[in-house]
């Protein structure tokens, strides 16, 4: 047992850093005894629910039937009371449920670093990279805008340890990873989120085929790894047969196409993946005023992760292809509606049951997260000429960026007064709260391009020197451009609400 924690000192000190870090980067972590980390659905659904299970078994009750509702409602088919989820009911029966509830998303954000920390860790990446790339994942995009709808975060948090294992198993060969995958595949579903569930499916079905055609033993690994689908399908059975039989009653079992679509990504939304502030909801204190709901569909990855998701391209990493291929994908997924493509999507089975076609954020920001690790670990592997050269084109493309925004910012106030905006098809308070909010003056303008600014100093500077104190500084840095985020995670209740 010494031994073990020797050798594995390293990733033990990474993981209890991974622990740590929802509790500095969130502001409420601290009250998790006074208020609830969140508001809206989950005050009115999920923990109701979950304080009915709770009683439900105190009481040596099988929580079957919610007689609160309607004329009654089948708890036992809805996934979102968590009733299997073996995180949330230990929690549960441990602590009061407002501190297990909010002790359940602080963990679960740790996980996410932790997992895709131990994923890329297997990937044979360098210890920095993996961190980097875990900490991206667990504070950017689709996760950090839904800390107020912890069934989803149940629910995305496993996929980067299933991949670790049927990592694992095409490596040694071993029955029983498959076996683990699988378990961990019905915490997903058990998670809460059927739609979430149905992405990382899909994530871990591509995964499966790249790997079962691009390595010798093709049919060898892709039927046993695909073995994860139909023992996890046993274990969830319990809870999905009736699942199932419910959605048969439900409005959502059919949906129009405009249903469908609802809350594509709108192309007046692309500037927020530099300036995620630029619709307010941001240090300028204007409340949210771009395309709705902003949870929904702003996603921002970062400013200073961006140079490494362009040294990732470069790596000679044979595994950067899937992600690539995972980034682009989901990407053209987000726009839905948007994009005459999508029309195609409406006819798979599965995935035309679920809406909001943002949610593909998902995919991609564990894809974003990925290959900015590869290319940490590039940055930190390589000294030479091809090196500087990915420095030089990462610095082009940061100065390029925020030079046309200052540019077109100016002019749109100068020169235009605002006219143009209204071709975007805005209102026109809309328009004045945007000619206000893309002032440099505005915190929602100059901080991102702070960011800018530290990014390329840094650059600039391992072109000239690069040493081990550039790599922790870049690694603050993100910390940093990601903790500006924060403010699109959803606000807190008071537990007496409840």
């Amino acid at each position: 047992m010494k031994n073990y924690f020797i050798k594995n000192r390293i990733n033990i000190l990474i993981i209890i850093i991974f622990l740590i870090l929802p509790w500095v980067f969130f502001n409420d972590s601290f009250k998790i005894n006074s208020v609830i980390f969140a508001n809206g659905d989950p005050n009115l659904i999920a923990l109701p629910m979950r304080q009915l299970v709770i009683d439900s078994i105190k009481n040596i009750e099988p929580p079957f039937w919610n007689r609160y509702i309607f004329s009654g409602f089948p708890l036992f088919a809805n996934p979102q009371a968590s009733i299997f989820y073996p995180i949330v009911f230990i929690l549960d029966l441990l602590f009061p449920l407002t501190v297990s509830y909010n002790i359940s998303i602080l963990l679960h954000y740790s996980l996410f670093g932790i997992f895709l920390f131990l994923f890329l860790d297997e990937y044979k990446l360098n210890k920095l990279a993996s961190f980097t790339a875990g900490l991206i994942f667990m504070f950017s995009g689709f996760i950090i805008t839904h800390k107020g709808q912890p069934w989803m975060l149940y629910a995305m948090v496993w996929c980067p340890l299933i991949l670790l294992f049927l990592e694992k198993f095409r490596k040694i060969r071993r029955f029983e990873f498959v076996l683990v995958a699988s378990i961990l595949y019905s915490f997903s579903f058990f998670g809460g989120s059927a739609h979430l569930f149905l992405y990382s499916s899909i994530v871990i079905f591509l995964f499966i085929i790249y790997y079962a055609f691009i390595y010798k033993t093709k049919s060898y690994y892709f039927l046993l790894s695909g073995l994860v689908f139909i023992f996890g399908a046993l274990l969830v059975s319990i809870q999905l047969i009736p699942t199932l039989e419910l959605m048969k009653n439900s409005v959502r079992n059919t949906m129009e196409y405009s249903y469908f679509t609802m809350f594509s990504y709108d192309l007046r939304l692309i500037p927020t993946l530099f300036f995620p502030f630029l619709y307010g909801s941001g240090p300028s204190g204007i409340q949210y005023f771009g395309p709705w709901t902003h949870s929904e569909v702003i996603a921002y990855f970062g400013i200073s992760t961006m140079p490494f998701v362009i040294f990732g391209l470069f790596d000679k990493n044979k595994h950067k292809y899937f992600w690539i291929f995972i980034a682009i994908f989901s990407f053209l997924l987000v726009f839905g509606g948007t994009a005459p493509y999508y029309k195609l999507m409406y006819h798979v089975p599965l995935y035309n049951k679920f809406r909001i076609p943002t949610k593909n954020w998902y995919e991609f920001g564990m894809a974003f997260s990925i290959l900015a690790g590869f290319g940490f670990n590039y940055f930190i592997d390589n000294v030479n000429k091809k090196i500087k050269k990915s420095i030089t084109a990462s610095i082009i493309f940061l100065g390029s960026i925020a030079s046309i925004f200052v540019i077109v910012s100016k002019f749109l106030i100068q020169k235009t007064d605002g006219k143009i905006l209204y071709r975007l098809g805005l209102e026109l308070e809309q328009v004045q709260l945007l000619v206000k909010n893309i002032k440099i003056s505005s915190p929602s303008i100059f901080i991102p391009l702070a960011i800018f600014a530290a990014a390329i100093i840094l650059l600039v500077i391992s072109l000239i020197k690069k040493n081990k104190i550039i790599y922790f500084l870049f690694i603050v840095l993100i910390f940093f451009d990601l903790f500006t985020i924060r403010n699109y995670t959803e606000g807190n209740t008071s537990k007496e609400y409840v």
